[in-house]
């Protein structure tokens, strides 16, 4: 009987805070909050970063049926400093570490559903056989991808920063425009770790902001140099049921932060 009774009270508990969610993410507003997801590879490789190119497109095609459109950090910055004009259901969608196939594989894919992406790139692995090398990163940026900097060689920044700032968050970004002739305004916190000298150094070295993976929404309410992402990782749901419950759970978790403020 008690167990009958508990399980009541949690579902009771459940749909009561479901349904209060889904009133404030329906009715209130979320502020300037935009949603980041945050890829790493598209492939068939059977790791848990990799998403295959069947998913990525039916994620994408999911998306575009719930109202999303994707921009670029830049575009969000231009939102958020001087209150620019953005689509309505504005997404950014980014890939860390700068994979070749992110060329080969996502780029077809993206343009192919009229999208646009941000890569991150770890500047010293450019060349190594599975990543861009800097031809690669040239006909991305031309294809319109916006180009940013994952560190120069992807170290824990909140380790040393006071070393590691000159060389993983500087030079980084300066290579990468040496490079790609483009601009690099920014970083994604390896590992998704930062603290206040990282911060720090990415604003002295000209950075516009930060992005980790700590899951949720990003916008300015947190600061432009800590902000959400919602990673995407594979798993067993099908692709569009997958990506409203990513979205969902980041939406949630904005809500309760919201209730903490």
């Amino acid at each position: 009987m008690r167990k009958g009774v508990t399980w009541g009270l949690t579902v009771l508990v459940a749909v009561f805070v479901g349904l209060f969610c889904y009133w404030k993410m329906a009715i209130l507003p979320m502020g300037q909050s935009i949603p980041i997801l945050c890829y790493h590879k598209i492939s068939k490789d059977a790791d848990k970063m990799s998403i295959s190119p069947e998913r990525f497109r039916a994620q994408l095609a999911e998306l575009k049926k719930m109202g999303y459109r994707t921009i670029h950090l830049g575009e969000a910055y231009g939102y958020w400093q001087s209150g620019e004009s953005l689509p309505e259901g504005a997404l950014i969608i980014t890939f860390d570490d700068g994979y070749r196939d992110n060329l080969l594989l996502a780029e077809p894919i993206l343009q192919e559903a009229g999208e646009k992406a941000t890569v991150f790139l770890i500047t010293k692995r450019v060349l190594r056989w599975d990543f861009l090398d800097w031809d690669e990163v040239r006909a991305l940026q031309k294809a319109g991808w916006e180009m940013g900097s994952h560190s120069w060689s992807h170290v824990d920044l909140t380790v040393r920063t006071d070393f590691h700032g000159e060389v993983e968050i500087r030079k980084s970004r300066l290579e990468i425009e040496k490079r790609s002739g483009g601009d690099a305004f920014w970083l994604a916190y390896p590992f998704g770790m930062w603290n206040e000298e990282a911060i720090r150094w990415a604003k002295e070295s000209g950075y516009h902001g930060a992005v980790t993976t700590r899951i949720g929404f990003g916008g300015p309410e947190d600061g432009l140099f800590m902000l959400d992402r919602i990673p995407v990782i594979p798993n067993g749901l099908p692709a569009g049921i997958d990506m409203r419950l990513r979205l969902l759970r980041a939406e949630g978790i904005e809500f309760f932060r919201w209730l903490s403020r």
